[in-house]
């Protein structure tokens, strides 16, 4: 157990004060645009039953998570984190606020210390049985020992602004009661490896097929069960024959938007949640970021995805190249380098990954139409082998 302080009075709502009545002021009401920071962490209420409605955790998955965000802050000691934070900064006192943000995997809280120094603790949350994909693989601490690598990696060796890690603990059986990593509060808020890309895509594809007939038995006995197959076989066509071999890219395969802290600027403060970095070929590392609203869909034919869709969206997937473009110029002193990531985004091979990468969603719609664009590439490129006299039609 960790030593006992001053701090082991854990109070809920960020003090070590009593609650008090609130009191009138004449201080405008904040506006949801005003509400930055913890200030914006929902505690889970959007998975929370409306009014008069039953609570019902295995029937609604909503319900579900609602009812573990509930059980996993109950049964997390708070009283051993003020006490590990507080031994940590030599005594200090803190306290912890009530509010909590949550994902599938992580909950977050914030630690107040008396001198206004904040951190905020991440803890891993248990399995949820292999259903959610690759990261559940792992078991919870393996999963956050990878996080905290991946932070430390940035840290040091990259311009990346990275949250200070203080303190880690990857045993979910400790004192607190689950794996977890205490870290600079920011406000404004397997297998392998691999030596060939045809041995990752072989094992990803199978990967994803295993995770598929876990998930979901439907999915298995559809056609669409067979597009990481399909996609192997279109890959060889379009990928770069010189690059079988690697090299492989730093990749957080869940990058985007939900994982970079602004201020009311947009100046970019930090970038956080570093649990899916893995090293990978080319056309892994050039998908679109995750929740940025650039998905392309599955594109039928392929014949010039950043050109097909709306004017807004094609805007918008060029606007996206050149910031790459630029951000690779000044990597390399303004010289500029071979564009490999830039000319990648929009490539052939990089879309057609896409269509496996969307397995993980489990979506019986979104596999179909993935499996109409693999067969047409097929189809197609199949007709343009055959010369005239030798068709059939």
């Amino acid at each position: 157990m960790p030593p006992q302080s001053p701090a082991g009075k854990c109070t809920l709502d960020g003090s070590s004060k009593p609650p008090q009545t609130p009191q009138k002021t004449d201080k405008p009401a904040r506006t949801k645009a005003s509400i930055i920071g913890s200030d914006s962490w929902t505690s889970a209420r959007e998975y929370k039953p409306g009014a008069g409605e039953p609570l019902n955790p295995k029937k609604d998955e909503r319900h579900f998570l609602y009812q573990r965000a509930v059980d996993f802050n109950d049964k997390t000691d708070w009283h051993a984190v003020v006490a590990t934070a507080s031994r940590l900064r030599n005594g200090k006192n803190c306290s912890i606020r009530r509010r909590f943000s949550i994902g599938i995997f992580n909950m977050v809280k914030r630690i107040v210390f008396e001198d206004g120094v904040s951190w905020v603790i991440r803890l891993r949350m248990p399995s949820l049985g292999g259903m959610l994909g690759r990261k559940e693989r792992l078991p919870p601490g393996q999963a956050l020992g990878m996080e905290v690598a991946a932070m430390i990696f940035f840290k040091t060796k990259t311009s990346i602004p990275v949250p200070k890690l203080y303190h880690y603990d990857l045993d979910p059986n400790n004192d607190i009661g689950a794996p977890y990593m205490m870290m600079e509060y920011i406000h404004d808020m397997g297998k392998g490896p691999w030596t060939t890309t045809t041995d990752y895509y072989r094992d990803f594809s199978n990967h994803c097929m295993e995770t598929t007939a876990m998930a979901d038995a439907r999915l298995a006995s559809e056609d669409s069960f067979i597009n990481p197959v399909l996609f192997n076989y279109v890959l060889h066509t379009v990928e770069d024959p010189k690059r079988r071999n690697g090299p492989f890219y730093l990749t957080n395969y869940d990058f985007g938007p939900h994982n970079v802290l602004v201020n009311e600027k947009f100046e970019i403060l930090a970038v956080i949640d570093f649990d899916s970095v893995i090293a990978a070929p080319l056309e892994v590392a050039a998908q679109l970021p995750f929740m940025a609203y650039l998905d392309l869909g599955p594109p039928p034919g392929l014949a010039d995805s950043a050109s097909e869709g709306s004017s807004s969206a094609k805007t918008s997937f060029l606007e996206y190249k050149r910031m790459i473009k630029t951000a690779e110029d000044k990597l390399n002193d303004g010289r500029g380098r071979d564009g490999l990531l830039s000319d990648a985004v929009f490539s052939k091979a990089a879309i057609l990954f896409g269509g496996i990468a969307a397995c993980g969603c489990h979506s019986s719609s979104v596999n179909s139409s993935w499996l109409r664009t693999y067969i047409s590439v097929i189809r197609n490129d199949v007709i343009s082998a055959i010369s005239p006299t030798e068709n059939p039609s």
